[in-house]
This record gives structure tokens, sequence and C-alpha cells, in this order.
């Protein structure tokens, strides 16, 4: 392959980035009120970003801390005050991830407890964001509203919160299936509840 040969009259054109460089300086030296705006913009975008940023990593930080304390009231069987200190928790931090992760907390404490109107009212709440939630969380949620309903004797309502949960892929799917067929064999339903038992066993 031929070398393209460099002629004298190319070294002696001027070096184009030299020249775009000394283009955009003579821009810049005339039009200095511009890019000084534009670099004071630019300085407070950034400043606002890392602030946001900082406030919401504290955020994150302080609502961990208060989970923590939670479930350190729940290792030391203080089931009552844990299931006070996570409802708060949600409310408190509802913007936050561990919001959730405190409401299926103290959902399941206070189904522990045998509070299952409590349960189901703080469930309820919050279903109303569980589109944000994965999967095996939501499936987690319907889990406990089924057993929270079955605590009312509410069967029929609570053999559907199972099967809901049972459609969701998850590690709670036998739970689900198990707690649905209770629930329609309490609701008189046993032909269903006879199926889904046979469904478990083979699984």
């Amino acid at each position: 392959m031929a070398k393209k040969r460099i002629r004298r009259k190319d070294l002696k054109k001027p070096d184009e980035f030299l020249t775009l460089t000394g283009q955009a300086l003579e821009w810049m030296r005339g039009h200095s009120r511009t890019v000084t705006w534009a670099g004071a913009a630019l300085l407070i975008t950034l400043a606002v970003l890392g602030i946001v940023s900082a406030y919401r990593s504290a955020r994150h930080r302080d609502a961990n801390a208060d989970l923590a304390r939670a479930m350190a009231s729940l290792r030391a069987q203080n089931a009552s005050g844990a299931a006070s200190e996570l409802v708060d928790i949600a409310q408190r931090w509802r913007t936050t991830p561990i919001a959730e992760i405190a409401a299926l907390l103290a959902v399941n404490t206070q189904i522990r407890l045998g509070n299952h109107d409590a349960a189901v009212a703080e469930i309820e709440r919050l279903a109303d964001s569980a589109g944000d939630l994965p999967p095996y969380l939501r499936q987690q949620m319907l889990l406990a509203w089924g057993a929270a309903l079955a605590g009312r004797r509410a069967w029929s309502e609570a053999a559907a919160k199972y099967e809901a949960a049972a459609a969701l892929s998850g590690p709670l799917t036998a739970p689900a299936v198990l707690g649905q067929a209770r629930a329609r064999e309490q609701a008189g339903e046993a032909a269903r509840a006879l199926e889904l038992y046979r469904k478990l066993y083979d699984q």
C-alpha cells in the first residue's frame, strides 16, 4: 500500500484545531457577558444537584436508622411498641423505599398481635403505592392482606388476595396456595379447596 506523501504546502497550512480554538476564544471574548452568565448558571445547577443528592442520602440514612430501632424492638419481643414505631416510620418516610418495607413489617406485626382491623387499614393504605413495589414485595403484601382478612373471617375476600399472591412469581407462592385452600374450605368451597390442596401436593 503506497504511503501518502506529505507536501511542504500541507505543512504550511494552519492547524485546524488551533484555528477552531482561536475562533472559540475570539467568540468568548466578544460575548463575555453571555459566557459569564452561562458559567454561573452551570455552577448553580451543579450546586443544587449536590445539595439534593446530599439531602436524599441523609433522609435514607435517617430512615434506615429508624427502621433499625424498630427492628430492635421486634427482637426484644416488644411487638406492640414495634408496630407503632413501624407505622410511624411508614408515614414519616413515605417518600423513601424504607416506608414500604416498614409498612409491610407493621402489617405482619399487627397480624401477629391479632389486630386484624389495624392490619387491613394499614395494608389498604400501602396498596395505593403497590405499583411501585417489586413483585416479591407485592406478593408479600397480598399474602399479608389475605392473612389479615382471614383473621377477620372474611374468607372469600381472603381467598381472592391469596389467589392474587399465588399468581405472582416469588418465594411465597406455596404459602399463598395453602392460604387460598384453607380460605376456600372455610368459605364452604370444598371442591375448590381440595383442588388447591392437590395442586400444592403436586408442586
